[in-house]
C-alpha cells in the first residue's frame, strides 16, 4: 500500500514495535520477585521504573530495559506498594502487595 499524498515530503524516523496489551505484574501478592509483562511499551527499551509506598515515598528508582522481566523486591517490607513505569512520557501505574 502507498501513503497519502498530504503535499510535503514526510521522513520517518523511527520505527519500534510495541508490545500489545498493559502493563502486568505477578504474582500479587509477591515475595521476593516480580514479573513483569511489558504491555504498551517498546520492545527492547529503557523504562524509568519507581517503586512507592502508599505515604508516596520513593523505595527503588531503576531503569530495566523492557526485555527485563523480573524485579528483585525481596528487600520491600510487607505491604501494599504502586509500580510506576514510564516511557517516552507514557506513565502506568499498578498495585501490589508484597507479603
Amino acid at each position: 500500500t502507498s501513503l497519502p499524498s498530504v503535499g510535503f515530503p514526510i521522513v520517518i524516523t523511527d520505527i519500534r514495535e510495541m508490545r500489545s496489551g498493559s502493563l502486568k505484574l505477578f504474582p500479587n501478592p509477591v515475595d521476593e520477585s516480580l514479573q513483569i509483562e511489558w504491555g504498551g511499551f517498546y520492545i527492547n527499551t529503557e523504562v524509568e521504573v519507581k517503586i512507592f509506598d502508599l505515604a508516596g515515598r520513593s523505595v527503588l528508582a531503576k531503569v530495566l530495559n523492557t526485555n527485563q522481566t523480573e524485579l528483585d523486591v525481596k528487600h520491600l517490607s510487607s505491604a501494599l506498594f504502586v509500580f510506576q513505569a514510564r516511557q517516552n512520557g507514557k506513565v502506568r501505574i499498578v498495585r501490589f502487595m508484597k507479603k
